[in-house]
């Protein structure tokens, strides 16, 4: 999970009480949501959750930063012209 997803996971269960629900009652389908596949085992089958104001006060009530966008490189560079050459022939004869 990428700390932006961790966010907004922590934030939807610190505001949303459906999810919430659905969280305790089934953490391996709730993370599923978000991308997180869990081998079985490794989650139990249903969980506590810290209360609402436990998470707001580690910060987990804010949403998450929006992702900036990628910076545009710049050009490439414009080719310098070719200076004119200027060729003149001379036939001493």
């Amino acid at each position: 999970m990428s700390p932006n997803s961790t966010r907004a996971f922590a934030a939807r269960i610190t505001g949303d009480e459906a999810f919430r629900t659905r969280v305790a009652e089934d953490p391996r389908a709730a993370l599923a949501e978000y991308g997180l596949a869990v081998a079985p085992g490794l989650i139990p089958d249903v969980i506590a959750l810290p209360s609402r104001q436990e998470l707001a006060a580690l910060g987990f009530g804010r949403k998450p930063e929006p992702t900036p966008p990628e910076p545009t490189p710049p050009p490439p560079p414009k080719p310098k012209p070719t200076p004119s050459i200027n060729v003149q022939l001379f036939d001493p004869s």
